[in-house]
């Protein structure tokens, strides 16, 4: 599942490519005909993404928005004119890997081309397409999200009261709001900076690494870690989380560290189950917690 960094890229993307444009919005597939409906010939006013949602706003004589969550099998494709971010990562969400032969490419003079090089516009959809936006230039095919509805802005706000601190907002009071609601709690604290009313926008990878540079068990209370220690956290998550924005993807491991480990690419524990931690070169443990994998170094983690 696309973790809270590559939402708010899919959000500049929207931003650069289509706000402040007419779209046309429809359904391929079909399964998202009357919500494409309301929105085609709009236009975009907006992209936000909080946590793991992306909102598209699109101008109406109420504000309506595009409510979009990938989950784990959803993805955005883009292709046309596309700006900076959409250019560096065609596909943000599942199928990472996609054929080249069937990806939406881009030329050099940023005309839209097949796998064979036969230029083509629109696009043909590829798979089940869910809604398809478009402008002169540019189109973006959202397929299998776990949410794709149109909702107004008193909806899109209920949506925000149940979802936890971005650390991408890097504000104050959100950092306050999550050591409060951590400190709160005698659950894990493993499982509290995955539950998205927590802390909105950390998946499994940003969890595991972001303890493990704290040293923070992930068995331990959220009662019993300090005040201290969760503010030094959820400073980790605002850089790990920005640099994420960045770059484009998950990179953890601080510049030295890795060679302790030849094998070892960009994360600390995250997938490398059984090999030596690039700290203390004790095992990295995997533990399956609430049907997620858990993974961490018992010897660095207290």
């Amino acid at each position: 599942m696309p973790e809270g960094h590559s939402l708010r890229r899919l959000a500049i993307a929207f931003e650069q490519a289509f706000v402040g444009s007419y779209c046309g919005v429809s359904s391929p597939q079909g399964r998202f005909a009357a919500g494409a409906a309301l929105l085609d010939g709009k236009t975009m006013v907006a992209a936000q993404s909080v946590g793991k949602h992306l909102f598209l706003g699109f101008e109406a004589a109420d504000l309506l928005w595009l409510h979009i969550h990938l989950g784990l099998y959803g993805a955005c494709r883009f292709g046309g004119v596309l700006p900076p971010i959409a250019a560096q990562e065609i596909a943000i969400g599942a199928p990472r890997n996609l054929d080249p032969d069937e990806a939406i490419k881009v030329s050099g003079e940023g005309e839209q081309a097949t796998g064979q090089g036969e230029l083509a516009w629109p696009p043909s959809p590829i798979g089940q397409v869910r809604v398809r936006i478009m402008t002169e230039q540019s189109v973006a095919d959202v397929n299998g999200p776990n949410t794709c509805r149109v909702i107004t802005e008193e909806e899109k706000l209920a949506v925000l009261a149940r979802l936890g601190s971005d650390p991408l907002s890097n504000s104050a009071a959100a950092k306050h709001r999550f050591i409060d609601a951590v400190r709160g709690s005698k659950r894990a604290v493993g499982e509290l900076v995955l539950d998205q009313s927590i802390i909105a926008g950390v998946g499994n990878i940003y969890r595991a690494e972001g303890l493990f540079r704290q040293g923070i068990s992930p068995f331990r209370a959220g009662s019993n870690v300090s005040v201290k220690r969760l503010g030094a956290l959820w400073d980790d998550f605002v850089f790990l989380l920005e640099d994420g924005v960045a770059t484009g993807i998950i990179s953890t491991v601080r510049t030295g560290e890795e060679a302790i480990d030849p094998e070892s690419e960009r994360w600390y524990v995250y997938q490398r189950t059984g090999r030596p931690c690039l700290q203390c070169a004790a095992p990295i443990r995997m533990k399956e917690v609430q049907s997620r994998r858990l993974y961490w170094c018992a010897n660095c983690q207290r």
